[in-house]
């Protein structure tokens, strides 16, 4: 049994191979993943693994989505059902205005893309654990 058998994931990637890529690797360490192209879906299961009471340990969200809801607005309405899920945003735009606009989400963390799937599994593992973050710096 791996030690992340039940810690249950969402992934919210508008890009099918990046979210099929992500999910594989999140699957094989054990995680129980559910994938979502769009915020609308995204929010449905959210919606219904509430409603189940089998809510999600962390949320991966894409910052960038089309459609009519973006990663933030989805990141709002899960944290207004669920006020301590952890989350992972995915945003190429990494710019300190972003950046500061999650400042007051204290379970959330900003990952830049592009980004290696070893980056992101260490977050994933972060946030699971609940590790105080690491600094980072770009050189």
């Amino acid at each position: 049994m791996s030690e992340n058998d039940g810690q249950k994931i969402l992934i919210l990637e508008d890009e099918a191979m990046i979210r099929t890529l992500m999910a594989r690797m999140l699957r094989g360490k054990g995680f129980d993943v559910l994938e979502s192209g769009t915020g609308e879906d995204a929010i449905g299961r959210f919606e219904d693994a509430i409603a189940d009471n089998d809510p999600f340990d962390l949320a991966i969200l894409d910052l960038t989505l089309p459609g009519n809801l973006d990663g933030r607005q989805v990141l709002e309405k899960c944290l207004e059902m669920q006020p301590s899920l952890k989350a992972i945003i995915a945003s190429g735009y990494a710019d300190e205005e972003i950046t500061a606009s999650f400042d007051a989400f204290p379970t959330v963390k900003l990952l830049c893309k592009p980004y290696h799937m070893a980056d992101l599994l260490g977050m994933v593992q972060q946030q699971l654990d609940g590790a105080p973050p690491e600094e980072t710096t770009n050189a």
